[in-house]
């Protein structure tokens, strides 16, 4: 299966999430962990996390690379949100 959507890329977040919605509008397997509590940057707390889905993602450049996500409600158009984590596993590449 491929899906093309949007993501938002938030250096300011330390992991990347998924919306529920989404995750289920497109049969995206979803796998229960130990509750986790969401933390924003100001200091106030979001839902627990209590799901989380592992999905291929592939670059303009061809290269792949699995990403964990959280699943968590965004506030947002994006279906994902990409933070420092993907950063880090993300081949280089200009970012326009």
């Amino acid at each position: 299966m491929s899906l093309t959507t949007t993501g938002l890329v938030d250096s300011g977040s330390s992991h990347c999430f998924i919306d529920p919605t989404y995750a289920c509008d497109h049969n995206i397997p979803l796998v229960s962990i130990p509750r986790v509590t969401l933390r924003f940057l100001n200091g106030s707390f979001g839902e627990d996390i209590v799901q989380v889905a592992t999905l291929p993602i592939r670059f303009s450049t061809d290269d792949v690379i699995e990403l964990l996500f959280y699943v968590t409600p965004l506030d947002s158009d994006s279906a994902f949100i990409f933070g420092h984590n993907w950063n880090l596993a993300a081949p280089l590449q200009s970012v326009d």
